[in-house]
C-alpha cells in the first residue's frame, strides 16, 4: 500500500510540474482574412507586439508567454470552430473576437469553459453580459450612442438626425438604438432610419429620402468600406450635413473616399488620437510600424491594451490560474495605449472617449468626451 502511494504521489508531482512547466499561451481569434481581415491584422500583429515585449522584459512569473492566432476568415461559423479549438486547447487567455456578432458567439463557450476573454473591438452590450469571464478593451455601444447624441445636438445643434444601420450588425443595431434613444430624451428626433446590406455599394435611394426630409445629421453606425461609399455619394448628391461613424470606422477610410473635401465635417467616434498621444503610445505606434508597417485601426491599440491589462492580472494573481486571473481582472488598473483602463462589475472598461473631424481628409482631434 505504501508502495502504491508513493508512486500517486510521484506521479501527482508530475503531472503538476509538467502543468507548471507549460507554456502559458495566450489565444487570438480574429478575422486574418476575409471581409474583415484588417481588423484581425491589426489585432494579431499588436498582440504579438505586446508579448515580445512582456518576453524580453523576463516574462510573466518568470515564464515565457506564447501566441496562437486563430483565424476566423470573417466568418460566423469558422468563429465559432476557432473557438472550441481554443476550448479543448485550454489557453491561458483570449484575445478577441472583434465585431460583435462573434465575440457574442465565442463568449458562449468561453464562459462556460472558464476561459478569460478580452475583446478588442465588439461593442453590444450583451457581449459582457454573457459572464464573469468576459471582458472588452473598447467602450460600449451604449456609451457610444450617448455620447454620440449629446455631440450631435448640443455640439453640432443637429434636431432632427438619420440613421443608416448595417443589417445584420449586432454593433450597427445596438449603436443605432443608442444613439436614437439618447437624440430623442435630450429633445432631438430622428426622422428616417434604413438599413444596408454588407457589401452594398448603391445608397443613392436612402440618401435621396434623407436630402428630401432635410435632416441635419447623418450617424453610419457600420464599418469602413460602406461608410465611405455612403459619405461619397451623400457628398456628391449635395448632401453637407454632418456625417458620423463610431469606432467600426477605420484609418483606411479617407483612402476610400475619392475626393478629401468629402470628408469635411464628419465625425468619429475614436479610442485614441495620433495628433494627441501619450509618449508611449507615440513609442508603441513606432515600434508597430517598425515591424507591420501602418496600423490601420483602433483595434489594435485595442488588443495591445488587452494583453497589458490580462499581464497586470496575472502579476496580481500570483498564478497564471483562470478563475484567479479572471477575479485579479476586475482589480487592476492600467495605463495603455488607449487611455487608462479599469473594469467594472460587467466587464466593461471606465474610460474616456474622443471625437475626431477631417481636414484635407486627415483626422484631427476634436474633442474628449469622460465617461
Amino acid at each position: 500500500m505504501k508502495a502504491v502511494i508513493s508512486t500517486l504521489a510521484t506521479l501527482l508531482l508530475l503531472f503538476n510540474t509538467t502543468t507548471l512547466a507549460a507554456q502559458p499561451t495566450i489565444a487570438v481569434i480574429a478575422p486574418v482574412t476575409g471581409r474583415y481581415e484588417f481588423l484581425g491584422k491589426d489585432i494579431s500583429q499588436a498582440v504579438r507586439l505586446a508579448v515580445r515585449e512582456i518576453n524580453e522584459s523576463g516574462g510573466l512569473l518568470g515564464q515565457q508567454v506564447a501566441v496562437k492566432v486563430f483565424d476566423n476568415g470573417s466568418d460566423l461559423q469558422e468563429n465559432l470552430l476557432a473557438a472550441q479549438k481554443v476550448v479543448k486547447g485550454r489557453y491561458a487567455c483570449v484575445i478577441g473576437p472583434v465585431i460583435s456578432s462573434r465575440a457574442l458567439a465565442a463568449a458562449k463557450l468561453l464562459q462556460k469553459a472558464g476561459i478569460p476573454m478580452i475583446a478588442p473591438g465588439s461593442s453590444a452590450t450583451a457581449v459582457t453580459q454573457v459572464g464573469d469571464y468576459i471582458f472588452r478593451s473598447n467602450f460600449t455601444s451604449d456609451f457610444q450612442g450617448r455620447i454620440m447624441a449629446f455631440f450631435a445636438l448640443r455640439r453640432l445643434g443637429a434636431k432632427t438626425a438619420a440613421i443608416l444601420i448595417h443589417a445584420g450588425e449586432i454593433y450597427s443595431a445596438g449603436l443605432g438604438v443608442s444613439f436614437k434613444r439618447n437624440f430623442e430624451t435630450i429633445g432631438g428626433k430622428v426622422i428616417y432610419t434604413g438599413q444596408y446590406l454588407p457589401a452594398q455599394t448603391n445608397f443613392i435611394k436612402d440618401l435621396s429620402r434623407i436630402k428630401l426630409i432635410k435632416a441635419e445629421f447623418l450617424l453610419i453606425p457600420g464599418y469602413d468600406k460602406e461608410a465611405a461609399a455612403i459619405i461619397e455619394q451623400a457628398r456628391a448628391m449635395g448632401i453637407t450635413i454632418p456625417i458620423m461613424g463610431g469606432e467600426g470606422w477605420s484609418t483606411n477610410i479617407p483612402s476610400l473616399v475619392k475626393k478629401k473635401s468629402y470628408m469635411d465635417n464628419c465625425y468619429e467616434v475614436r479610442h485614441f488620437s495620433r495628433a494627441i498621444a501619450t509618449d508611449r503610445a507615440r513609442t508603441f505606434l513606432a515600434d508597430y510600424i517598425r515591424a507591420f508597417g501602418p496600423m490601420r485601426h483602433d483595434a489594435g491599440a485595442l488588443a495591445y491594451d488587452a494583453v497589458l491589462v490580462y499581464a497586470e492580472a496575472v502579476r496580481k494573481a500570483g498564478s497564471f490560474d483562470n478563475a484567479m486571473v479572471k477575479d485579479a481582472l476586475y482589480r487592476v488598473s492600467v495605463k495603455g495605449i488607449t487611455g487608462s483602463i479599469r473594469f467594472n462589475s460587467t466587464g466593461d472598461p471606465e474610460k474616456s472617449a474622443l471625437i475626431v473631424t477631417y481636414r484635407e481628409g486627415q483626422p484631427v482631434y476634436f474633442m474628449t468626451i469622460e465617461p
